[in-house]
Parts: C-alpha cells; structure tokens; sequence
C-alpha cells in the first residue's frame, strides 16, 4: 500500500499538518503557562507588599495591638487573594496564620522566609506532599524605621492554573484531531487530483515498453501533470513517426543490400555473423542460416583478422585482396562504432576482382608473348636492312626508299618492344634497381644537355632552373635519367619552333617531409582537359593520328609514373590546349637533405 505515490503524499502531508499542530501548541501552551504564572505572581507580589506595608505598623514599638486583629486582618487578606498567608516576626516565628492557630508560636525554616528575614524576596513552586498539588510560595519582608521585623509568608495554589490550562490542551487536541480528520479527506482528494494521471500515465508508459506504441492518455488540467500527460501524448505521435521511418530506413537498406553488387557482411566485435546480404551469400557459397552461425574467420581467409584485431582497443579499417575457392576479392574491412563509443563490431566488404584481374593477367601476358615473339622477326628484318645498306639491291632509288621505311619502322617496333619489357617487369617487380645517394641536379643538367641539339634543330628555346644548392637524394639515376628523357623528349616532340622548354625545381613540405619537386614546361599544343588524367595509362593516346605522326610508342608516360612510385614519389601533369603543359613529380630528400654546391 505504502508503495503508492497517493499514501506516500497522504502520509507526508497528515504528518506535516501533525507536526505544525503539535507546535503551535507546545508554543501555545507554554506562552499561556507563563502568562498566568507571571501575572499570578505580580498578584501576590503586590498584594503581600501592600499587606507589609500595613503592618509595619503593628511592628513598631509600643503600638502593636492584640493578636486577634492581626489574625482578622491576615484572614481578610487570605480570602481576598485565595491563598494561606503566615506573619513572622524577626526571630522566623510564627504569629499570626490565615489557616488556624495551630502553627503560631513556631518556627518556619522555609528557605523562602530566611531570604525574607535578609531583606531579598524568595518564592518558589513546590508540590505538597499529601495531595501532590503544586503551590506558589512567596516571603516578602516587613521593614520598620528600616528595620526587618519579619515577613510575610504566602502559600498559593496553582492548582486552578494549571486545570485551565488542562482545558486549553484538551480544547487543542479535539481541534487537532478535528483537523486531521478534515485534513485528511482534503489530501485524498488533492492526491487522487495528482496521481490519477500519474497512474494513467505510468500504465501507458508500461504499455509502450511491452511494445503498444498506440497509447494516449486523458488531459485533466492545464497545470504541469496535464503538461506532462500533453508532451506523453506528442512523444508517443514522434515515436511512432520516427519508428515508420525507421522501417522504412530499414526497408529501403535491406533494398540497397539486397541488390548490391558487393557483398556485405557484419559482424560482432568477436567476430559473429550478424547480417549478410544475397550477394556476400553467393560469393562465399553459403546461406544465411549457416552464415549466421558462424565466425568471419570460419568462412573467409583473412590474415589480418588472424592477427589479434578483434582484441585491439584501437581498431583501423584496412583493405587486402584474398582467394576464395576459385574467385578474387577485395576485402575492405572496416570497424563498426559511433562517435563517441569503441568499435562494437567490424563492417566487411567484398568485391569481386576475378574479371579485372583476369583482364590485366591477360594483358600482361599479350605484353609479353609480344614482346618475345616480335623480337626474332625483328632481328631478322634488321639483318635484311644491313643487307640493303651494304648494296645489296641493284636499284639504289628503291633500295633507298626500301631499306629507310623498314629502317624506321624496325626501330620503332625495337623500342615498342623494349618498352613493353620494361613495364612488363615493372608490373612483376622483377625490375632490378640501383640506388644510391646524388645530387639530382646533376642529373638534370645532364639530360638537358643532352637536348641541345634537338632544340637548337628544331628553334625551341631551353631553359633550365635549378636551385643553388645541391639536392640530395637516394635514387637509381638511370630510370630518374630515363623519366627525364621521357618528359623532355615529349616536349619537345609537342612544341613547335619558336617554343620554350623549361625544367625547373624547388623544395617543398608535405606531411611534415621534406622533397624535391621537378616541374617540365613547354609550350607546345597541350592536352585537353578530359585527357589529362590518362595520359598515364597504357597505349593510351590523346591523337592516335598525331601520335603516328610523331611516333612513341605510348608507353613512356606509364613507365616514368612506375618509376617514380617506386622512388615513394608523385607524377602529375597540368596542361591547356594550344597553351602548353607542365609535368612535375615529386621525389623525397635523402637525410643530408641540401648541401652548398662547389663553384
């Protein structure tokens, strides 16, 4: 019963109104004692002093009367103010008693008399002994020519005080309990105001957490309960809107999941299955009931999870590529968390690379057998073309025209070949290199050299631009060398005569590291902007009639990119049509970094 909200304000407030009653009426109750005692002691008190003074009289000397005129006196004072009055002469002796004879002519040794006879007031309260009634008593001295000739000594009950004050108390406790009673019907009524929403409330919220989101509750009031029982009722409206649209969400995630391409997979953080859609299913070759069952480690070969990840308190997301049964995928793992939470489970997904990389394979392998098959004609042509040379034609105007196009046309085959070769064994990384530290301006300056002629035959102007001091770097100069060859040879394959070719460098932070950066300028015809991002791939060309007309193989771009990937460098290239083009790629300083060139 006690566990109720309704007991809980009805004992709480029964209590309260208790308390406040009980004191007021203590503070009463005693303010009232006081008040009576006080002013029944300024009675007596005034009244024995007034009897003193009329009998200071009688104490002096030659003029005291008979006794029987003090006893009437004292006796007509005692009736008046309700209370046994004594007379003492100086020696503490009893003569004259309101009561009777019976104790004239004796002592009193009341503590309250000796004060008297000392000349100070003493009173006190005390309880009689045969019925237990408390008394006020009272000693006041009489003076004489300022002298003490005794005291009068007063005895008063307090009996009628403190029967009234027994009434008062009885008055008090029936307007108590008359309060209570009244009270306590009050605090019902104001309870069941207050929890008959409450209780509503607290039912239908029970009813929502069983999962009945179709609850409303009834508005009493406009005070805060009915405030609360308002925004109950809007928060049930927003929750069953934010629950469509989360099945909604749901619908349409299962949608996209069901008909991705990619298969996705989620787990636990320990690893356990949670969802995994049709097409993750068909790549792994098992179905969702099993999958659900089992561990991502039990169902794919993942060496990184193998290697304590899910026991990271720091997960990374990481990508790798692994062999299922006879496919090839690109895993990209990822871990599960919020913002502000650890990784509560992993998020796979696989990518089939199967075709892709068969189409590459396939690739490679053309470049290859190519390679190797068209070297033996090729040699054979070369050795008929020696043979021409050497007179072996009897016409020399054909033999001429003959032997000049296989000639051409076998060197540009030769260097197709070497060409292939080479990116062939980039792709494999069988490419043997030769690094070590140098200064790359030295290189530079080597192959721009080398340029003069074709730019003095051709009447483009070569510029050259390098920073003072020397750049240090740990590179294999011979593929730095044919990467510069390349993009100077390009340049000037594009610019016509009046151009400029410039190469120039500077020093540049990225990442808190340092590099070099190698900028190629020309000015020649460009690149359109749709071209500019694959002039690095294979064979592509952005003219094929232009590139035939220059020659290339169009594969020199693609190696120079190898090549400085594989020095942990960048290649890019920015250009406009009929403006010119820049090529720069970036290489990192070795650790002596730049040094003072020597004059």
């Amino acid at each position: 019963m006690f566990k109720s909200i309704r007991w809980k304000l009805m004992v709480v407030y029964l209590l309260m109104i208790l308390f406040a009653m009980q004191l007021i009426g203590l503070y009463f109750m005693k303010s009232l004692e006081d008040y009576h005692l006080r002013n029944h002691s300024e009675n007596i008190y005034s009244q024995a002093n007034v009897l003193a003074d009329f009998l200071e009289r009688y104490f002096i000397e030659g003029e005291q009367q008979e006794n029987r005129d003090l006893d009437t006196l004292v006796r007509d004072f005692a009736k008046q103010i309700r209370a046994d009055i004594q007379i003492i002469d100086a020696n503490a002796i009893i003569i004259s008693d309101s009561s009777g004879s019976q104790y004239i002519g004796q002592r009193n040794v009341q503590l309250e008399v000796t004060r008297a006879l000392l000349g100070a007031r003493g009173e006190a309260i005390r309880s009689e002994p045969e019925t237990g009634f408390r008394v006020k008593i009272f000693a006041t001295p009489i003076r004489a020519q300022n002298e003490i000739v005794g005291a009068v000594y007063i005895t008063s009950s307090l009996e009628p005080i403190y029967n009234t004050l027994k009434e008062v108390n009885t008055l008090i406790s029936t307007a108590t309990v008359l309060v209570l009673v009244i009270s306590s019907a009050l605090v019902i009524i104001l309870a069941r105001t207050i929890t008959t929403p409450l209780v509503e409330l607290t039912g239908k919220a029970t009813d929502m957490a069983n999962g009945d989101f179709n609850q409303q509750v009834t508005i009493y009031s406009d005070d805060e309960i009915g405030k609360l029982g308002l925004a109950f009722n809007q928060l049930t409206l927003r929750l069953k809107s934010a629950l469509e649209d989360n099945k909604k969400e749901k619908q349409r995630l299962e949608a996209i999941l069901n008909n991705m391409s990619d298969g996705v997979i989620a787990t636990s953080s320990d690893g356990k299955i949670l969802l995994i859609n049709p097409t993750a299913q068909q790549m792994i070759g098992i179905s969702e009931e099993k999958a659900m069952i089992k561990n991502i480690l039990d169902i794919l070969e993942i060496d990184e999870l193998k290697k304590d990840w899910f026991d990271l308190k720091e997960r990374t997301a990481f990508q790798t590529i692994i062999n299922h049964k006879t496919s090839l995928y690109q895993v990209v793992v990822s871990p599960l968390k919020t913002t502000e939470t650890a990784a509560y489970g992993m998020l796979v997904i696989l990518h089939d690379i199967t075709e892709r990389e068969q189409l590459d394979q396939q690739r490679r392998e053309f470049v290859a057998n190519v390679s190797h098959e068209l070297r033996t004609p090729l040699t054979t042509i070369r050795s008929y073309v020696e043979a021409l040379v050497e007179g072996a034609d009897s016409d020399p105007e054909i033999r001429q025209r003959f032997t000049g196009v296989i000639q051409n046309e076998t060197e540009r085959m030769i260097r197709l070949v070497t060409d292939l070769l080479e990116l062939s064994q980039l792709d494999a990384k069988n490419i043997s290199w030769n690094f070590r530290v140098l200064d790359l301006n030295e290189v530079i300056e080597d192959v721009f050299d080398r340029f003069h002629v074709q730019f003095n035959n051709k009447g483009i102007e070569g510029n050259l631009s390098l920073i003072k001091s020397e750049v240090v770097v740990l590179v294999d100069r011979d593929r730095i060398d044919q990467v510069l060859n390349n993009l100077l040879s390009n340049a000037v394959k594009y610019t016509s005569s009046g151009g400029v070719v410039k190469i120039e460098n500077e020093i540049i932070w990225s990442k808190g590291k340092r590099y070099v950066q190698v900028r190629v300028k020309d000015t020649g015809i460009g690149i359109p902007p749709k071209d500019t991002q694959r002039v690095f791939e294979r064979f592509y060309r952005v003219d094929k009639a232009r590139s035939r007309d220059f020659g290339g193989t169009g594969l020199g771009l693609s190696i120079s990119k190898q090549i400085i990937l594989a020095h942990n460098g960048l290649i890019e290239i920015q250009s406009k049509v009929d403006e010119g083009t820049t090529v720069k790629f970036t290489l990192p300083l070795h650790e002596e970094g730049l040094h003072d060139r020597a004059d």
